[in-house]
């Protein structure tokens, strides 16, 4: 069933009944449905590039910086032509020193 077809369904319904508490329950439902849509989701605001924004999996804090920067030493090592076998092993190089605490 198509949108269009189940609004008109719903508002026929709705046409027909008498049943006051029926009505009650389709108030609230559209009124909570109302709210949970207009609640804006939590968002967290990054200040600046020495916000901590990650942590290791061993708990040492992530910069803005040293993530962004992380992050862009492996893209940019795979747009200057360095194969997929070669960037994957760096990769797991940095995880596995993010794990021992090197890095």
């Amino acid at each position: 069933m198509d949108t269009q077809s189940l609004k008109e369904k719903i508002i026929r319904k709705i046409e027909e009944t008498d049943d006051t508490e029926l009505l009650w329950q389709i108030q609230d439902a559209i009124s909570n449905y109302q709210s949970l849509v207009k609640e804006p989701a939590t968002q967290y605001e990054v200040e600046s590039d020495e916000d901590i924004v990650a942590y290791t999996i061993d708990g040492t804090a992530l910069t803005r910086a040293e993530y962004i920067a992380d992050i862009d030493s492996i893209i940019n090592s795979n747009e200057k032509g360095i194969p997929h076998h070669e960037v994957k092993a760096q990769m797991d190089k940095w995880v596995q020193d993010r794990l021992n605490g090197i890095l």
